[in-house]
């Protein structure tokens, strides 16, 4: 069988989009791509000021297009695709007499296009960049007022203030104006003259690059920050080359900070480090701090769910201070009467934040060794698991037996629905909930407060008989077996969640007959054609690509089904579109038109980061896991894995595997002795096997 390769070949229908910015910064620029188009949108607000965690997404302010003809017929690019680096930058090439190179990222000044042509023909060839305002009304082309700036657009009458810059061109050999589809002074027809519904020609800046046989030239595309008519002339003269080398070198530096990993497949570490950057991409200043919102457009916000996921791989991957200052955004956001899930954000009524809060708050703890921070933290906890108590009370004398013991109701969310309501009672939000308090009992323990955690350790196993009663008298019953539903006996939702009774909710063990069962469920009846699972959220024949690692290879993982882990992190990567972003939800097929939710949403780059550093080293209160959630042919015989600064509970750890004749060579190094028996996982084409280690040098036979 051949290895798997990264090759995006079951991404969904363009348009494709990439948010460009600089790191954690609050102007982000939004580009869409279809092969005979590129669109900009672009906001002037930001989540600085918003109120923190809520939903408060900037309105797009701007939104412009840019097409390209040659010789008056339309020129398309292809082979959009993301720099090798990781870092937000597109690329793109067009291919015909006329070459075109592509290339785009946030700047200093702003978002910088490079257009490169070379004329490989034997005649001369036009080559016209049309750039078009989409937000305005009459007139954005200053040229068409004075007669000078024709490679200018301005807002005048388009959102802002009217000499605010929208846009300019420069290196073109000029810069026609249209009018009645002509150019004043040289006639070079556009290959569709802007229809009357769509905006007159007024409304364009075009670039005309004049090439003869074999010349080379290039054009900028420039759309600055906040910037008005006072400012052109300086602007204009800036040198965008080393302003694009300098964003590059930025975000190169800022992704080296993080852990190092080596292996054999680079298109996987290429992926891995695009996802990496998005973390950042939607980190931005909010709420006095830096907060990393849901998504790019519609669910550019913070709340304490996957952003809280992203906070914690970021603090896996060696950014450790960084999230120190960051995590009190989160934890922070807490009701005066010690609900965790914050009533005035975006994530009011979903309970399994709790989870998110508390595990991430434990897991830096553990990275940290910082016992201070832990005890800082720790009455916030404890308000957090009085409140869920009290709730759980309200709801023992429920008319529905299905309810009791549970939390009140709440928001589910994920596509689950409680009899067609938003709100109602979900073992998934419940179960995470219940993981919650028990992290929370493990602080106590851990602080050595005695007198809570023997309250906590009582109130925790009700909590959790509750639940596995609960659990088994509502499963859904069919063909000989058993599965977990969202809500209490009904089929009819989301399979959001199905398996957090394993895995984090340890409620159930791996071979219990309801898990087992719930996965038979999935597995025989909702796999989709490319191979991942469906109905995890709103779409119940689509696919939300990330919860094939969140949910399910976290969860394999875990049980020792280590090749279904595996299986499912190249077709992930192979959803995405070239340029490694997913939408939230889309359909099934190659090239769907089906598409839901964010465009570019943070929960697919996140289960791939975490997913990657899981399965080079995952924790547990038992052991230390190495190299066990790998595919197998990245120890193959010749093949080496390196990690460097991958942070855990012992520190950071260094270690390097490699297959030299069939034997095991390993070097494991952390920082603080392991307090837990450490496994390496001897997983090769033909063999998977965790051993127990008894030094961490040497070699497996």
């Amino acid at each position: 069988m051949s290895e798997p390769r990264v090759n995006f070949n079951y991404a969904f229908a363009a348009p494709h989009m990439i948010t460009m910015c600089r790191p954690s910064a609050s102007q982000k620029f939004h580009l869409q791509m279809e092969e005979n188009k590129m669109i900009v949108k672009y906001s002037y607000g930001c989540l600085k000021d918003a109120f923190p965690l809520s939903s408060s997404q900037p309105k797009i302010d701007q939104e412009t297009e840019l097409t390209i003809n040659q010789d008056g017929a339309e020129y398309c690019l292809s082979g959009w695709h993301r720099h090798a680096s990781g870092a937000p930058w597109m690329i793109a090439e067009g291919k015909g007499e006329v070459a075109c190179t592509v290339n785009a990222t946030a700047t200093a000044t702003g978002l910088v296009i490079k257009m490169e042509f070379e004329n490989n023909g034997s005649i001369q060839h036009d080559m016209m960049v049309h750039f078009r305002n989409m937000s305005g009304w009459v007139i954005n082309n200053l040229g068409w007022i004075d007669g000078v700036h024709t490679n200018l657009l301005l807002t005048l009458n388009a959102n802002g203030r009217s000499d605010r810059i929208i846009g300019y061109a420069l290196g073109a050999d000029e810069y026609p104006i249209f009018k009645n589809g002509r150019a004043t002074g040289i006639f070079v027809p556009m290959v569709t003259p802007p229809p009357k519904e769509k905006g007159p020609s007024m409304m364009y800046t075009t670039a005309r690059f004049i090439l003869e046989p074999g010349e080379k030239k290039t054009g900028w595309f420039v759309l600055p920050y906040n910037n008005n008519l006072e400012e052109y002339e300086a602007l204009s003269k800036a040198d965008y080359e080393k302003e694009m080398a300098d964003a590059l070198q930025e975000w190169c530096d800022l992704l080296d900070e993080s852990v190092k990993i080596s292996i054999c497949d680079e298109g996987v570490i290429s992926a891995y480090r695009a996802c990496l950057a998005d973390l950042f991409v939607m980190r931005e200043p909010h709420g006095g701090r830096h907060g990393i919102s849901n998504g790019t457009i519609y669910y550019r916000s913070v709340h304490s769910g996957e952003p809280l996921i992203a906070t914690h791989i970021l603090d896996r991957a060696g950014y450790v201070d960084l999230v120190a200052d960051d995590l009190p955004l989160y934890l922070e956001a807490q009701d005066d009467n010690g609900c965790w899930v914050y009533s005035k954000g975006w994530e009011h009524d979903m309970w399994g934040i709790n989870y998110y809060k508390a595990n991430a708050a434990l897991q830096h703890y553990y990275i940290t060794d910082d016992i201070e921070y832990l005890k800082a933290i720790y009455p916030r906890m404890k308000r957090s698991i009085l409140f869920n108590r009290e709730s759980r009370r309200s709801t023992k004398n429920d008319p529905v037996k299905a309810h009791r013991g549970m939390m009140q109701r709440g928001m589910g969310d994920c596509g689950m629905m409680d009899d067609g309501d938003f709100y109602g009672f979900f073992y998934p939000q419940d179960i995470q909930a219940s993981a919650a308090d028990r992290l929370i009992l493990k602080a106590a323990q851990i602080l050595g407060y005695e007198e809570d955690a023997k309250i906590f350790s009582e109130y925790c196993e009700e909590t959790v008989q509750d639940l596995i009663t609960s659990l088994r008298e509502n499963s859904i019953k069919e063909d000989g077996y058993e599965w977990i539903p969202a809500v209490p006996g009904s089929n009819n939702t989301s399979m959001f969640g199905c398996l957090f009774a394993f895995h984090p909710g340890k409620l159930l063990g791996a071979d219990d007959p309801l898990i087992q069962g719930t996965i038979r469920h999935v597995l025989s009846e909702k796999i989709s054609e490319g191979g991942l699972p469906m109905g995890t959220g709103w779409m119940p024949k689509g696919i939300w690509v990330a919860m094939a690692l969140d949910n399910f290879s976290s969860v394999y993982l875990r049980m020792g089904e280590r090749d279904k882990a595996s299986a499912f992190l190249y077709p992930v990567l192979n959803h995405a579109t070239p340029l490694v972003t997913w939408c939230e939800e889309r359909g099934q097929e190659k090239g769907s038109k089906e598409t839901s939710g964010d465009f570019q949403h943070l929960w697919t780059p996140v289960s791939v980061c975490g997913y990657m550093l899981d399965a080079l080293l995952y924790e547990d209160d038992n052991a230390i896991h190495i190299c066990e959630g790998i595919p197998r042919h990245w120890l193959a015989e010749g093949k080496r894995i390196s990690v460097s600064g991958l942070m855990s509970r012992c520190g950071k750890a260094d270690f390097t595997v490699e297959n030299k004749g069939g034997k095991l060579v390993y070097d494991i190094r952390f920082e603080r002795t392991p307090d837990r028996d450490v496994y390496l996982c001897f997983r090769t084409p033909d063999r998977d096997e965790p051993v127990k280690l008894t030094a961490l040098q040497g070699e497996l036979e």
